[in-house]
């Protein structure tokens, strides 16, 4: 294994100098843009009669897969970088399971759709994101959005661009909180080269989620500066559990958060230990989806079918508000171990990465690290596996650029390496800190 410092020059050409944005790399790109887009819903904003969410996401994914033919086509050698077997082992269960479900409409190609966006936009990152200048690029689209986020935020809360208010343009709450988490861990990920950069962005994404009174996000956000892989040091790490238990506790005093927690009446840590909270009908309606998922435990009803029931479980909802039961109903306790065991098997990896890399590469792995990481948690209580726009396409770009990077470094590093019979004769390559062997890679 080779790691690789910001200091190191290719030899490889398509390496060195500022690198030429193609078609790719701007699709690339656009995707915090579409995050950011998909938190205005409404019904002026419909175009046949359906979300123009829908139409954004089909029309990226389209596109996307137009871009990987063509890619393919004209550069056959291009590898994927990305761990897409990995992957694909959750996907094939996915599509596996219209072959057992009683009958496959829109609603369940869409889901199928919606789990393979992401990894439709790792594969893209991993192709078309070759060297850090373009990966920085990518950060910088990212932090480019924060102050966007932070006025809907403000926008929602000062007006009544709510959808509990008005059907026909309204800010999805939700949406703008999932995206502000990611890019707060991007920001914490960057900590060891910008740290006040990195407390600052954090802290206006918190601002976003407790402004839209966004819970688990707000949660999520307090546990991404204790659980940051980039920062080590037991000092640290302790002073940075008490900056966010003392964030959490002025946070928890607000108003609005106990407005949101206990629809207006005060109470403590008690009340939420015991679920004695504002659950929006979730500890209601639970119990009646798992009833019917263990009609069929073993390999669930099939993708997207929990959809068909929940009219009968919790009225107008439309999804469960739990990732685990969701996946547990529809593709029983088969699909949820596959898919906890990609999550598991992928974040075990990402953690290698970043002990294994630095600067604007360490960033990114250790930001997708963060953004799968805290899936895990924002899952219990919400729908992010199907946030394709706000929350998974832009952790696995993350995750498909930093992989592409680091592995072109590497070979073009060990390239380099090969070309002279010792190493006296190459002593920048062989002794400089610029990068060095690592055996137990």
């Amino acid at each position: 294994m080779i790691r690789v410092k910001s200091s190191y020059t290719s030899y490889d050409d398509s390496l060195t100098g500022p690198p030429a944005l193609q078609l790719g790399t701007w699709y690339v790109l656009a995707v915090p843009l579409l995050a950011a887009m998909a938190t205005l819903r409404g019904d002026s904003l419909q175009i046949a009669g359906f979300n123009y969410t829908g139409f954004l996401w089909l029309g990226a994914l389209a596109v996307g897969i137009g871009l990987f033919i063509v890619e393919k086509a004209v550069r056959p050698d291009h590898r994927i970088q990305m761990p897409l077997v990995l992957w694909a082992a959750w996907l094939l269960v996915v599509v596996a399971s219209f072959a057992w479900m009683d009958y496959a409409g829109g609603s369940e190609a869409r889901v199928t759709l919606q789990l393979a966006m992401p990894v439709v936009v790792g594969v893209l990152a991993s192709l078309f994101i070759r060297t850090r200048a373009q990966l920085t690029q990518l950060v910088n689209a990212c932090y480019a959005i924060v102050p966007l986020l932070f006025l809907l935020a403000i926008a929602w809360a000062a007006t009544n661009l709510d959808a509990e208010l008005r059907t026909d343009v309204y800010i999805e709450k939700r949406a703008a909180a999932l995206t502000a988490v990611i890019i707060g861990g991007l920001f914490l990920a960057g900590a060891p080269s910008h740290f006040w950069r990195a407390w600052l962005g954090w802290g206006a994404c918190v601002g976003v989620t407790v402004i839209t009174g966004s819970r688990m996000a707000t949660l999520a956000m307090l546990l991404l500066p204790i659980f940051n892989p980039v920062s080590r040091q037991p000092m640290r790490k302790l002073a940075t559990v008490a900056v966010a238990l003392l964030v959490g506790m002025v946070i928890y005093l607000t108003p609005a958060f106990q407005e949101r927690f206990f629809a207006g009446e005060s109470a403590g840590v008690a009340d939420i230990a015991s679920g004695n909270f504002d659950s929006a009908g979730r500890f209601d309606a639970w119990p009646l989806i798992l009833e019917r998922a263990w009609d069929r435990p073993w390999l669930g009803h099939g993708v997207g079918t929990v959809e068909r029931i929940m009219a009968d479980v919790w009225g107008e909802m439309k999804a469960p508000h739990n990732d685990y039961l969701r996946v547990g109903y529809e593709l029983g306790i088969v699909g949820l171990a596959v898919f906890l065991s990609v999550m598991l098997i992928q974040l075990f990896r990402l953690g290698r990465e970043v002990r294994q890399s630095d600067g604007v590469v360490q960033q990114a792995f250790a930001a997708a690290w963060l953004g799968l990481f805290i899936f895990l948690p924002i899952a219990v209580t919400d729908n992010p596996i199907t946030y394709n726009l706000c929350f998974m396409d832009p952790v696995f770009a993350l995750m498909g650029a930093a992989y592409s990077v680091s592995r072109e470094e590497r070979r073009a590093a060990t390239g380099s390496a090969w070309r002279y019979a010792s190493p006296s004769i190459a002593p920048n390559l062989t002794h400089s800190p610029s990068w060095r062997a690592n055996p137990s890679g």
